[in-house]
Order: C-alpha cells, then structure tokens, then sequence
C-alpha cells in the first residue's frame, strides 16, 4: 500500500529505528535528516546511509557538506558509502521494513513524502538505496527514465482532461516534456511549474528555448523560486490519476537511480492536486 506520508513522521520512524538503510543526494550535519540518522544509530539501529560523492554542477560545496555529515554518523555508530562509482539521486529509506520516498533532499515540511509496504515494492527501494539496482512494477521506478515514462502515462493517459505538472528541470524531447506538448496542441488546459534556479547559469539557455516552445504550443507556465518552495516539488495530476517523484522531468541520465510513483489513489491524487494549487498560486507567469 502507497499513502502520503510526511517529513516529521519519518524522521520520527528513523530516530525510533532498530534498522535503516538510507539514501540522499547531499548530507547537511545540521539536518533533522542526519539528526534522526546519528539518534539512531547512537540508540543502537543497525544504521547504513549512502550519498553522491560528485554532486552534479558542484563547486566543492556540496561534496564537503556531505564528508562532513558522514562524520557525523560515523562517529555516531553509523555506516556510510559516499559514492563515487554511480551517481545517487535517490532521496528513499527502508526503516524496520517499510519504504520512504522523498521527493527533494529531506530538506523540511515541504517535501513529498511516500510511504510504502508492500514487500516486494520496499525491496525494489532497499536494491535501489544499497547497490543502485533499479526495477520497475509498473507503478514504481527506481531508474530515472522508467521513473519519467510513468510520468508521461499519467500524462499521455488523461485524454480529455486538465494537466498540472510541475519539475526542478525540464528538458526537451522525449517523456514527459513531449507529452506535455502534445496534449496542450490537443486542446487541453496545460499548467507548468518550473524552479526559477534552472534558467541561470550554464544550461539555462536551454531551459528557457524549451519553456518557450511549451508556451507557444499553449501551456501556461510559471516559475517558482526555492523561498516560495514552488517549483522543487515533481509531480503531475491528470484526471484521476498521478504522479510524483525525485526524477526532473530531462531523460539526462536515463539509468541513475530516481524513483516515481503512479498512482489512482484518490487520497494521494487529491494531496498532489492541493500541492500543486498551493505551488500554482506562490509562483509567478513565466516571463514576467
């Protein structure tokens, strides 16, 4: 069973643990993420976490940020892979056999949070977390680019009704960038949000030629800014059917480990929407 899930609750999960496996883009030693982590450990838990140890576009910030927390951990009774042989995207952890997906970096109170346990999907997030072995059910992904054709289903699937999505990064071409394009030429009501931080510096050239070719195919699109939180969650609502995940919506790296959810759930459609809406009214029309 997938439920929504938040923050708080896992971090809580976490801290209680007898047996965690975790794994994050980047570790921050003041987190409540590492804080539940080294509680954890220092209560006992068999605690292993990994993390990317070359962040993408990274000055050197982000890679001293995550030694310095495994540190932490370690000096706490933690064990800790800073990876370096395969990149890890994945933001999930399995706490005494129960999957966590977490949509940004367990940054705080606005991120997605899944909860799952059904056995065979929480072994498909422990293969992903431990060795980067991705798979799919058909509803969960843990490789980027089965996580965005997911994604794309929901969008492609919805004939007839209004899409709302919104994505850190978006990049043309296949997936859900063409998906969203085809079905705002149909006719449909198309909503974007994107994050204001991808149309500066090195690739927002990019980024701003494919928003603009989405706009003249008729989809609206605002962009939102890390202080508003709007444009940093990825999801999609079509219909009665959605999605979410850690994967931006770019087939950049198809085979990293990322996870999407696509679900019919109504409690967790209806939670996306609200996310969405809440997002939509905190950003600002792209261009202005």
């Amino acid at each position: 069973m997938t439920s929504i899930g938040s923050t708080e609750a896992t971090l809580g999960a976490i801290a209680r643990a007898r047996s965690v496996e975790a794994s994050a883009y980047v570790l921050r030693t003041g987190s409540p993420f590492v804080g539940a982590l080294a509680t954890a450990a220092q209560g006992g838990a068999a605690v292993r976490v990994w993390a990317d140890g070359k962040p993408y576009r990274d000055d050197g910030g982000m890679r001293r940020a995550t030694l310095a927390a495994a540190g932490r951990l370690r000096a706490a009774g933690a064990w800790v892979d800073v990876v370096t042989s395969r990149r890890v995207h994945l933001k999930a952890a399995v706490v005494d056999g129960v999957a966590y997906l977490n949509d940004r970096n367990w940054t705080g109170g606005r991120d997605t949070v899944l909860r799952l346990d059904d056995p065979a999907e929480v072994g498909l997030v422990r293969a992903a977390i431990e060795g980067g072995e991705t798979g799919s059910d058909g509803s969960l992904a843990t490789a980027k680019g089965a996580a965005l054709e997911l994604e794309a289903q929901v969008i492609r699937d919805g004939s007839g009704a209004a899409v709302d999505a919104e994505s850190e990064a978006l990049g043309s071409g296949p997936g859900p960038y063409a998906a969203l394009e085809a079905r705002a030429r149909s006719g449909a009501r198309v909503r974007l949000i994107v994050s204001s931080a991808e149309l500066r510096g090195r690739g927002g050239a990019r980024e701003r030629a494919a928003l603009a070719a989405l706009a003249r195919a008729g989809v609206a699109v605002r962009v939102g800014s890390a202080r508003s939180g709007a444009g940093n969650e990825k999801l999609c609502v079509a219909g009665d059917a959605a999605w979410t995940g850690s994967a931006n919506a770019t087939y950049g790296q198809p085979a990293q480990c990322d996870w999407g959810v696509r679900t019919r759930d109504p409690a967790l459609v209806g939670a996306l929407r609200a996310r969405f809406a809440r997002n939509w009214a905190a950003s600002r029309p792209y261009g202005t």
